[in-house]
């Protein structure tokens, strides 16, 4: 999977390049559910790219864009949606404490 330099770029924009240009990579593997030892999912560059997109509109949706910068809090389990929502915040300009 040939990135291409990332010096100078946002994590987000390196995260939409590798979805465009790798989106069936492997990106992690998740368990389905909490404390499960034994379920474990596939997720793709494609598929937390698109997890990062909706949350942001999401986000865009309830609190507004760029000229709207909130600070948040996320509370909640560290996996993947923290991570998921890190990134959504970076994209929409909002701050996460």
């Amino acid at each position: 999977m040939a990135l291409g330099p990332v010096e100078g770029r946002l994590l987000t924009q390196v995260l939409d390049d590798l979805a465009q240009k790798s989106p069936n990579s492997l990106y992690c593997i998740h368990p389905v559910s909490y404390g499960s030892k034994e379920d474990w999912r596939e997720i793709s560059f494609g598929e937390f790219a698109l997890a990062v997109n909706r949350l942001a509109w999401w986000i865009t949706q309830k609190l507004g864009g760029q000229g709207q910068r909130t600070v948040l809090a996320y509370i909640g389990t560290n996996d993947l949606r923290y991570g998921a929502f890190m990134l959504a915040c970076m994209k929409t300009g909002h701050t996460v404490r």
